[in-house]
Parts: structure tokens; sequence; C-alpha cells
């Protein structure tokens, strides 16, 4: 370029524009940016998860990259990428380089004991600075729960309540504060049929140190071990749970109750005609079925006639038998037969033996005295002989009573015969299943009878048997004694407390009840042993099904 003519600042000359044009310029350079990110709320000393997100956007790399993160007291991280420096107060990340247009994610876990904020700075080469701040509030658990049962053992069907405390134990009012219950599959709502229930607290929040005390029912349907999960919570996060757990028997029967009492008069003379008379009591709570009673006199005794319902007589073995079809609940039988004394016995005995269709069995007896009488004298003529005193209507079965047609005086009294049939001389037992056929779980009850059947004084009575796989012996009574139920396992066999003493035709009886945990048909064998020797054995069948 050539200046013709320098201008001054005086001069009038206009300006002159030489040339005009543009060009484009384009700048290239690294960048580097990060982005924090953190849950807004967590749990007191409960870990939580922090990411940052550490990018470059430019067209060019970013070298010696290095991200940190400092800690406020009460902070700490748990764990932490693998490359990094997990330090007392901090994290650091050396990166090194980032590409062009590349971003990277860096995770940490981090717990904290009260509201925080963390700062991650990422740096690289040239001066690149960047930074992002993330706030968790934590907030410190203030809700406690506990549950617990009115009691341990429940019956399958009855109602188990539960009572519960919510308490805050905080120094901040709680709101909203709610309570969820959770039954098992086999535990229910008496009221909704459910397995879950809920419940809030109405009347307004849960100040600090106080307890909200309330109770929730369920019903369990099955036995065996049966628990409900409480869920309480409150706004904050606050959460709490706790578990309750009960043991569910399937409900005990109840055991038939049948007594016999007997009564007569102590003493009668030869030619004396008098009324032996029996009750037969229900004094349970459910009826006693098919039961059947006989009545044992001696040889002494000639028998008139009996009560409605009496079985055919039978003179020769000196018996007379009834059948009752039902006695329920709280119900008196009463049950007589008219008798002749024939001859003397200062110790005659009437027995009389109940046993029921399911097992369910009792005893009685009366012991009284023949004396000598006068002759007996011909009744007046025209003059009815006497009737039996009137009694409660007894159950009827077909047949009508049975009578004897009365003996004509021959003179001289016969001697006394032998009374009643032989003894074994030894020691018998009888055993009875009442459930038959039973399902799996539930309760097998038997009636074990162990009899003295001699004359004379036997003891030392052991008796035992066997127990088949899968089944358990729930419990044995001895009706006789409370004690007296105790056993022993020995070999895959029970056996019974030794009897120490049984006196003559003496009868001690068991209940039984055992359980199956799978299904099978067993058989279950008695046998006993005395002081005396080996006694009787007797077994019984049961079938278990699903």
């Amino acid at each position: 370029m050539q200046v013709i003519r320098p201008g001054g600042d005086s001069d009038n000359m206009p300006t002159m524009t030489l040339g005009r044009g543009q060009t484009f310029v384009t700048w290239s350079s690294p960048q580097l940016a990060v982005q924090a990110g953190a849950p807004s709320l967590a749990s007191f000393d409960v870990p939580y998860e922090v990411v940052a997100n550490v990018s470059n956007p430019g067209d060019q790399p970013v070298n010696n990259v290095r991200v940190s993160v400092e800690f406020p007291p009460g902070t700490r991280a748990v764990s932490a990428d693998s490359f990094a420096q997990v330090l007392p107060n901090g994290v650091l990340w050396e990166i090194g380089t980032i590409p062009a247009m590349t971003e990277l994610d860096l995770f940490m876990n981090v717990t904290s004991q009260s509201p925080v904020q963390l700062t991650i700075q990422a740096r690289g080469d040239g001066g690149l600075f960047s930074e992002d701040t993330v706030r968790v509030d934590v907030f410190r658990p203030s809700l406690s729960l506990t549950a617990q049962a009115e009691k341990d053992r429940y019956e399958a069907g009855e109602e188990v309540t539960f009572n519960i405390d919510v308490k805050n134990t905080g120094d901040r009012p709680l709101t909203n504060v709610n309570l969820k219950a959770f039954g098992d599959p086999n535990m229910l709502h008496p009221e909704r049929n459910t397995r879950e229930l809920g419940n809030a607290l109405t009347d307004g929040p849960l100040q600090p140190g106080e307890t909200w005390p309330t109770t929730i029912t369920f019903i369990p349907t099955a036995s065996g071990r049966r628990c409900v999960n409480f869920e309480a919570t409150a706004d904050g996060g606050q959460r709490a749970v706790s578990e309750a757990c009960v043991t569910v028997i399937n409900p005990i029967p109840d055991a038939p109750a049948l007594t016999l009492s007997i009564e007569s008069r102590d003493r009668v003379a030869t030619g004396d005609e008098f009324v032996i008379r029996t009750y037969v009591n229900n004094s349970g709570q459910t009826p006693i079925r098919d039961i059947q009673v006989m009545l044992q006199y001696d040889p002494q005794l000639q028998l008139l006639q009996a009560t409605e319902g009496a079985s055919q007589p039978r003179p020769a073995e000196n018996l007379v038998q009834w059948e009752i079809p039902v006695v329920n609940p709280g119900q008196r039988v009463p049950l007589e037969g008219q008798f002749r004394a024939m001859a003397t016995n200062p110790q005659s005995l009437a027995r009389v033996q109940a046993v029921a269709r399911d097992g369910t069995s009792a005893n009685g007896e009366h012991v009284f005295s023949i004396v000598a009488g006068a002759p007996p004298a011909s009744p007046p003529t025209g003059t009815a002989p006497p009737l039996l005193p009137p009694a409660t209507t007894p159950p009827r079965i077909p047949g009508g009573p049975g009578e004897l047609p009365a003996t004509p005086d021959t003179g001289p009294v016969a001697p006394a015969l032998p009374s009643g049939p032989a003894k074994s001389d030894r020691v018998q037992v009888e055993i009875f299943g009442r459930d038959n056929p039973v399902r799996v779980g539930q309760p097998i009850r038997y009636t074990l009878r162990v009899t003295n059947d001699s004359d004379q004084v036997d003891g030392e009575v052991s008796v035992r048997f066997n127990l088949p796989p899968g089944v358990a012996v729930e419990r044995i009574t001895q009706r006789r004694s409370p004690t007296g139920g105790e056993f022993d396992v020995k070999a895959g066999a029970i056996y019974l407390a030794d009897i120490r003493s049984m006196r003559p035709n003496e009868t001690v009886e068991y209940d039984i009840v055992m359980s199956s945990n799978q299904p099978q048909t067993f058989e279950l064998n008695v046998e006993s042993v005395s002081r005396r020797g080996p006694g009787g054995v007797d077994s019984v069948q049961t079938e278990v099904i699903p």
C-alpha cells in the first residue's frame, strides 16, 4: 500500500474505503463438566448411593483428570469404584485422560448420621475445573414397635389377640402413623377373613416419648407355629417392623365321661325279694353311644325280673344285660333288677360293667350279706306280687323285659354254687381304638384296660406296646392316678410306668392319644407281664388317611 498524500486532523478530505471483507475462525479446546446425584432422603447410618457423571463435551481430550469429594464429620464411604481411593474423609478418582465427547459415571456408597451436602469437584490440565453439589437429608429412626400374643399356646379356631406398642423414641412429633399386620397363610382376621389388616393413629401426631397401644386379633386355622408380621410407618421415612409367633395345637376332643353307680340293701335274708339298682351317667360334654351294660351276680341270687330293655336273661351265667343306644351329656339312666335271695353268703357281690362303642367303660360293685331267714311263706290268696318301684324312662330296645318263672319251693335250699366264670390267673390287657379311620396329624385315641383276672393280689405289672413308624405319642393318662400316665420310650416301644399292686379282679384304665405324620395302616400290639409271670396280649388296627 502506497500513501499518496497523508491526511491531517484539520483537512476536509472524506474517508476513502480501500477494501472490505470477512473471514471465520474455529476455536479448538477441551472442556470438563461434572454432575452429582444422590437420594434426597436417607436413613441414619444406612448406606446410600452417590453417583458423579464426569464428561468432556469439547473436541479435544482432557488430560490428568482428577475427581474428588470431601466428607463432613459423621459421613464416610463404605465402598467405591475399584480404581478409586477411599480416604478417611473422602474419595479420590485418578481418571487420567477423558477423550472428546465422552462421559464417565463414578459410584460410591456412603453412610451419614446427619443431613449432609456433598460437593464433587473435577480438575484437569489447562486449569479446567467443574463442580456440583448434592444434598441428602438424613433422619434418625424414632419409631419402635413391639408385638406379643397374650399367651404362647392356642388351639386351632381360638382367637389370638396380639398386644402392640408403637412408640416415638425421637425428639420430634411423628405424623401419619400407621400399622399393618400380615398373617401367615393359616392366620386370618375373624371379621374380614383376610391375612392383612391395617390400623391408623387417628388422634393426632405421636409425640416424643409417647406410646400408641393397640390390639389386633387373628384366628389360626391349622396347627403348628403360626406367625404375624407387623409394620409401623410414619412421615419422614420412619419405619419399624416386628414379628410375633404362637404355637397352635388341634383342639383336644372332650373325653367321654361314663360313670356307674350301684345301690341296694346291705343285708338281706334268704327268701327276701329285693332290688339292685344301677345308674348309667354321662357327666361329659359329648353323647355316649351304643352302651352295653352287664350286671353279674352270685349264684345265691335268683333273678325275678329286670327293667325294660334287658336282653334275654341268662340264669346259668348269673348275668343280665342291657343295650342303651345313647346317653346324652348330663343324662342319668336307671336300670333295675329284682332278685330273690336263695342261699346265705356273707360276702355276696353284685358287679356292673358298662362299655360303649368307642371303648369308654365304667365299673361298679356292691357287696352285701345274705343271712339265714325264715322259710318262705306262700303269698296270701289274691295278693299281687310286689312290683318294682317306678323308674325314669330308660332307652327302649325291642324285645321287652326279660323274666324268669318263679321257682317253686322244693324243700331244703341247695348248697351254694361256685360263682363267676373261670379265671385266667394272669393280668389281661384290652385295647380299643376310638378313632378309625383318622386323618394325618389328627388325634388318634385309644382306651387301654389292664385287669388282674385272678383271685389273688398281683403286682409289678408292666405294660408295653409298639410304636409304629411315623407315629408319635401325644399323651397317656391313667384314669385312676394323674401320675400313672408316665411312660418311657425304649427300642421303638412304649413302656408304661409299673403298677405296683393290683387287687383281685381290679381294672386300671388308660387314655392314650397318638398322631401319625403319614398315611398308613398300622397295628398296635399290647402285652403285659407281672410278678406272677407273663400276662395277656391284645391288638388293634388303625387306618390313617391323607
